[in-house]
């Protein structure tokens, strides 16, 4: 049994210094078991990711993401990506426990062949797509042109048809980005889309219709979202304030309503309702309208939520 020993720890040295390999991407462990995640770079979390194997298939889907660190805790688990900026041996954040953390190496040498299909975007009304859509991650002058300044990010946006109507209720929205794990960048860019880059599991989709005017230039779909039609023009009657945030206090109650235009008229029905926070559909409970009263609550200490992607609307 004495010469077995040294065998057995060789081999774990081994297997606790191996990468993972997906595709053309690899996995080198940073540290050892539990030792931590990323101190700075954050770009998004993943919950409920229930395989480590599931993290790093998201990061590699993420053209941003350099680290992803991954944690099981009792019960519970997460995924959570980082940029290049601060993570590495001796860059690790042990203040919560369970995680682990794995560095993303590319092998542009690598080469494979697959077979692929590609699956056609359902685009709501006032949408086209961008290069085909599937497959393509929104870009702005160029394909190698991004930037956070671009788009609102929010998260947990299972289907594509939730994001394109966070788009449509946005000023200014360009079009949007959703990748299916649940991301979805509404663009906001005053250029507009300009160009795509190929990243699967992304689509890319362009808003084509001025979103800025308050109406519908073709006349068919009426008053954009926070306008109402008032003798032959629309006039506006709620600004958009924020991304991810509701108000911390005066809430009055809440409702299901199938757009965020029908969430407003509904505060503007309700006695001393001024602010309105909607959820667009199918992440879980569908269309929630939540209807505050609060000046103080909702202009000075909202709360910022990334578990949910909640819009924020003032009455004027």
């Amino acid at each position: 049994m004495a010469f077995l020993l040294p065998t057995f720890l060789g081999l774990l040295a081994t297997a606790m210094n191996s990468q993972l390999v997906y595709g053309d991407t690899t996995y080198e462990q940073i540290g050892g078991w539990g030792d931590g995640r990323c101190l700075g770079g954050y770009l998004r979390s993943w919950p409920d990711q229930y395989s480590r194997e599931k993290c790093q298939t998201m990061c590699t889907d993420s053209p941003d993401c350099y680290y992803c660190s991954y944690r099981v805790f009792i019960e519970n688990s997460a995924c959570e990506e980082y940029d290049s900026s601060n993570c590495g041996v001796g860059l690790l954040d042990q203040g919560l426990p369970g995680y682990t953390t794995f560095k993303k190496i590319f092998d542009p040498s690598a080469t494979t062949t697959t077979t692929t299909t590609t699956v056609v975007p359902l685009l709501l009304p006032g949408f086209e797509s961008v290069d085909g859509g599937a497959g393509r991650a929104c870009r702005g002058r160029s394909a190698s042109d991004n930037s956070k300044a671009y788009y609102h990010l929010y998260n947990n946006v299972g289907l594509f048809k939730a994001c394109q109507s966070l788009c449509a209720t946005t000023p200014d929205c360009q079009g949007v980005e959703h990748h299916l794990g649940g991301r979805c960048e509404v663009w906001i860019r005053p250029g507009g889309i300009g160009a795509s880059a190929p990243v699967s599991g992304y689509t890319c989709v362009r808003r084509v219709l001025d979103n800025t005017l308050g109406c519908d230039p073709s006349g068919l779909l009426g008053c954009h979202t926070g306008y109402e039609l008032g003798w032959k023009i629309c006039l506006p009657i709620a600004t958009f304030l924020s991304t991810n945030q509701f108000c911390a206090s005066g809430w009055m109650k809440n409702s299901t309503t199938d757009t965020m235009q029908q969430c407003i008229l509904s505060c503007k029905a309700t006695l001393n309702c001024l602010f309105v926070a909607w959820v667009p559909g199918d992440i879980p409970d569908p269309y929630i309208c939540d209807h505050y009263s609060s000046e103080s609550g909702c202009d000075s200490s909202r709360v910022t939520t990334l578990g949910r992607p909640y819009q924020l609307w003032k009455l004027t």
